[in-house]
């Protein structure tokens, strides 16, 4: 049965007088951006850094001293040309930003070596803040000893289902989740999650992909410092869900990412199976930056050419991305948002459609400036934005949303975050078009 959850109308209820008022812009303390500096070692090969600017530099500072230390850890490895005549060789370093609550900001800091579409190194750390006082944040800060046990668990859990094509060592799975494993692990805190970072060499015979440990601050309300359970409370802020499809592509899909990732904004992609392997690199670095990576079926093809294929499609696409990050599908777009077969043949994912729709999905002749602003004041609470990144005109308006976004008081998150802020199961074969707020 072809169920919809008609969130869209919704956002067209009557907010109750008594429901709290959203922020209009992000609050101070948060307000930030990216420097961008390009170092070019050959006419063939070059490293760009992403320097955050905040409020506080002191930890702006502490910042581009750890970013240039992953950098310099793998300038050896970068070629002075790339295999591809049209294209250069990178190293790309940049940190995604969490900001959560009214003062806290998480720092995913990733420095990628990339060549010919593939990536030949990464490593990580990260650094979260209380951009008030510039005072850095341990997992004590979050969590009360009370909780470890119940993270160790959770820890244990989702590292054991990733990488579903190799063995779990046991032993190293359970000295990864030891007590003092998790209290000196890799942490950020997003706007729904606790989340640790490790890399995926630790557990698998698998290298430059992070494993990442997400956890719903809505299962920890017990086991948060008082401090914390203030500073994930988000209720205030108004979310939309920023959404890409057709990709990946190299050029394009690396400047979209980058431009999200210097106004402090995350998104979903929702890539194509086949065009998986001409871009790993933008896979996993779409992954490994913390945004989400989805299913827009193996094949671009519409409901004729669909009949009997959907399950095979799905584990085949599923079987190429655990190769490459070790996550399994968690949900799909269907091309052309044309859901029913997808039902009708039990595809067993969410199926997220949109309710905001940029205009490059049909041409490619407009004012990228406008449609920036068209989209960011089109906005509403719970949108969820249909966007392309196989389109050259994606990549230019892409650029000036965020400030925007900024600028209104929207939070732009993942789609799972989405509806995990909002409450909302995800469930299988079920089609989702927004996540409004509830009424009060």
């Amino acid at each position: 049965m072809y169920r919809i959850i008609c969130l869209l109308l919704a956002l067209m209820m009557v907010i109750p007088a008594c429901a709290e008022e959203k922020y209009s812009e992000f609050p101070k303390a948060l307000r930030m951006t990216q420097k961008r500096v390009k170092n070019e070692i050959t006419n063939a090969s070059y490293i760009m850094t992403h320097y955050p600017r905040t409020n506080v530099k002191a930890v702006d500072a502490a910042l581009e001293e750890a970013l240039d230390a992953l950098t310099e850890e793998n300038r050896p490895y970068l070629p002075l040309k790339s295999s591809i005549v049209s294209e250069s060789a990178m190293i790309d370093t940049c940190p995604t930003v969490y900001r959560t609550g009214t003062k806290w900001s998480s720092f995913l800091m990733i420095s990628s070596v990339m060549e010919g579409g593939k990536q030949l190194r990464m490593n990580f750390d990260t650094r979260v803040y209380d951009m008030e006082t510039g005072a850095q944040l341990t997992l004590n800060d979050v969590l009360l000893p009370s909780g470890l046990p119940f993270v160790q668990e959770e820890a244990k859990k989702q590292l054991s289902a990733l990488f579903p094509q190799y063995e779990t060592d046991e032993e190293k799975l359970a000295a990864l989740c030891a007590e003092e494993s998790i209290l000196s692990a890799c942490f950020t805190v997003s706007p729904a999650f606790l989340q640790l970072h490790f890399d995926s060499s630790a557990l698998y015979d698998h290298e430059g992909a992070i494993m990442h440990v997400r956890i719903p601050h809505t299962q920890l309300t017990e086991y948060l410092t008082e401090e914390a359970k203030v500073q994930t409370d988000n209720s205030k802020y108004k979310l939309a869900a920023l959404t890409y499809d057709d990709g990946p592509t190299r050029r394009r899909t690396l400047n979209i990412i980058r431009s999200l990732r210097t106004g402090g904004q995350n998104a979903t992609f929702f890539v194509v199976g086949e065009r998986m392997a001409n871009a790993t690199d933008m896979i996993l670095l779409e992954h490994n930056a913390g945004f989400t990576v989805a299913s827009h079926n193996y094949y671009h093809v519409y409901t004729g050419d669909m009949a009997g294929k959907v399950q095979s499609y799905r584990d085949i696409f599923n079987e190429e991305l655990c190769a490459l990050t070790g996550s399994p599908l968690t949900m799909m777009r269907a091309p052309g948002g044309q859901e029913q077969i997808y039902i009708d043949e039990n595809v067993g994912l969410p199926l997220i459609h949109w309710s905001l729709a940029s205009k490059d999905g049909k041409s490619d002749n407009f004012d990228v400036k406008e449609e920036a602003k068209r989209i960011a004041y089109s906005l509403q609470d719970g949108t969820i934005v249909l966007m392309h990144d196989l389109r050259a005109i994606t990549a230019e308006y892409t650029s000036f949303l965020p400030l925007l976004l900024n600028e209104r008081g929207f939070m732009c998150v993942t789609v799972d975050e989405l509806f995990a802020l909002r409450g909302i199961p995800l469930e299988p074969n079920t089609v989702y078009m927004n996540a409004p707020p509830q009424a009060q």
